[in-house]
C-alpha cells in the first residue's frame, strides 16, 4: 500500500471499509438509492471507486461521474454521456435510441482531445437538456442487468445553480433535483448513489430542497475506528522501511483524534521524512511532526476546511459558525450548548430564530466533520483541525 495524501485510493492503496461496503450493497440489493455523507478527506470518492471496480460481483455494471466542476445542466448531461457511453458502449445505447427522435445528438457526439464527449453548442439549442439525458437513461435502463449511478460532488454543482441566490435560481435548483429524482423513480433497472464533500443534506436545508432529495436513504461515512486505524497504520509501515511499533501506532491515532485516512497518512509521510535513514519511530518523532503539520508551508492541508464554510453556508450564516468554531477551539474539552447559545444570542436577537440557527449550525458542523458532541460539550472531532484553528483562524 503506498503513502499517498493528494489522490484517490485504487486497488492496492484502497484499505478497509470492508464494514461499510457490506451495508452499502445490502442497502442497494433492497432497491434503495443512496445518499452518502461524509466529511471532507474521509474516503468518500475512494468508496465510490470500490464499489465501483467491484460492483460486478454484485450483479451490477457501476457509472461514476465526478460532477463538481460542470457549470451547468447541459455539463452535467454532457458528464453523464461521457460515463454512460464508456461504460455501457457506443453502438448499444445507439441501438436502445433507435426510433427517438432525439438519436441524432448521440450520434453526433463528438470525441475531444482523445477522450470525453461534447454535444455541439448547436446541438444545445435545439434541444433540452432534460429530454437528452431522460432518452440517455431510458436507453440505459433497457440494456440487459442492473446499473448503478455514482455522482460525486452533487452539492457542489448545485450551489453553482443557486448562484447568484434568487428565487429563480432556487426554482432552478429545485427543477433539477425533481427531474433526478423522476429518473430515480422511473427506471427500475438503474440505482443511484449521490455524493459529495459538502453535505447535501445541508445545502437543501438551507435552500429549502429537502422535499427534492428525501427518497434518498442516508449512508454516513465515518472515521477509522481505532482497530482498522491501527491495521492501517501497520500495513503502511509493512510497505516502507520504516516501523511503527504499537506504542508509536497507539500515539499516532491519540494525537490525530480522527483517524481519517487523509490524516493518517499525512503522519506517516511527515515520519518518513522526519526519521530519514531511521528504521524505527518513536513517540517524540510523532510530536515532532504533529507541530510540523501545524506550520504555515502546511496550511493547505487545512485551509479548505475555513473556506468551505462560505461555499456551504453563505453569508451570514458562514460568519456564525465562524464564530462557533472559534469559541469551541480554545478549549481542548469544548464548549457547552448553552454557551454557544449565548454566544449567538448577542448575534440574533429574535430567541426563536437563535435557537433555529444554532441547531442548523451544529448540526451542519457535525455532520461536516468539525465537531462533535461529548459528555454536554461541544469539541473539534480532530485534533489537528482543532490546533490548526487554533492558531491560524481564532487568532
Amino acid at each position: 500500500m503506498r503513502n499517498i495524501t493528494g489522490t484517490v485510493a485504487e486497488g492496492e492503496d484502497f484499505f478497509g471499509r470492508d464494514k461499510e461496503q457490506r451495508q452499502m450493497w445490502s442497502k442497494l440489493q433492497d432497491n434503495a438509492n443512496l445518499a452518502l455523507l461524509a466529511p471532507r478527506r474521509v474516503g468518500k470518492t475512494s468508496l465510490l471507486k470500490r464499489l465501483k471496480a467491484t460492483a460486478n460481483h454484485h450483479g451490477y455494471r457501476a457509472v461514476y461521474l465526478d460532477v463538481g466542476d460542470a457549470a451547468d445542466e447541459w455539463a452535467f448531461v454532457e458528464r453523464l454521456s461521457q460515463a454512460v457511453l464508456a461504460e455501457a458502449g457506443n453502438e448499444l445505447i445507439l441501438q436502445k435510441l433507435e426510433g427517438n427522435p432525439l438519436l441524432q445528438y448521440f450520434k453526433n457526439i463528438k470525441k475531444i482531445g482523445g477522450f470525453g464527449f461534447s454535444v455541439e453548442k448547436e446541438q444545445q439549442q435545439q434541444a433540452r437538456w432534460d429530454k437528452l439525458g431522460q432518452s440517455l437513461l431510458a436507453a440505459l435502463d433497457a440494456t440487459d442487468g442492473r446499473w448503478l449511478v455514482q455522482i460525486d460532488e452533487l452539492p457542489v454543482f448545485l450551489l453553482k445553480l443557486l448562484q447568484p441566490e434568487s428565487d429563480a435560481a432556487r426554482q432552478r435548483a429545485r427543477e433539477f433535483l425533481y427531474w433526478l429524482r423522476r429518473l430515480r423513480g422511473d427506471y427500475t433497472q438503474i440505482q443511484w448513489i449521490v455524493a459529495g464533500s459538502i453535505g447535501l443534506d445541508a445545502v437543501a436545508e438551507r435552500y429549502r430542497l429537502s422535499d427534492a432529495v428525501n427518497d434518498l436513504t442516508i449512508f454516513h461515512l465515518q472515521a477509522y475506528d481505532e482497530p482498522i486505524a491501527d491495521h492501517f497504520l501497520q500495513a503502511l509501515a509493512q510497505s516502507y522501511p520504516l516501523a511503527l511499533p504499537l506504542e508509536v501506532r497507539a500515539y499516532i491515532i491519540d494525537r490525530v483524534g480522527w483517524p481519517i485516512p487523509y490524516h493518517l497518512q499525512l503522519f506517516y509521510a511527515g515520519l518518513r521524512d522526519h526519521c530519514d535513514g531511521r528504521t524505527s519511530a518513536t513517540r517524540e518523532d510523532v510530536d515532532a511532526v504533529f507541530e510540523n503539520l501545524l506550520q504555515p508551508a502546511h496550511s493547505s492541508y487545512f485551509d479548505t476546511w475555513r473556506q468551505r464554510l462560505q461555499d456551504e453556508l453563505g453569508r451570514p450564516d458562514s460568519d456564525y459558525a465562524l464564530g462557533l468554531l472559534n469559541a469551541v477551539c480554545l478549549d481542548p474539552a469544548g464548549v457547552s450548548r448553552d454557551t454557544l447559545g449565548l454566544w449567538l444570542g448577542a448575534k440574533l436577537n429574535d430567541p426563536e430564530a437563535k435557537d433555529y440557527k444554532l441547531r442548523y449550525l451544529l448540526n451542519v458542523l457535525d455532520g461536516d466533520g468539525y465537531l462533535i458532541e461529548d459528555k454536554g460539550r461541544y469539541r473539534f472531532r480532530s485534533f489537528l483541525l482543532r490546533e490548526y484553528w487554533r492558531r491560524r483562524v481564532a487568532a
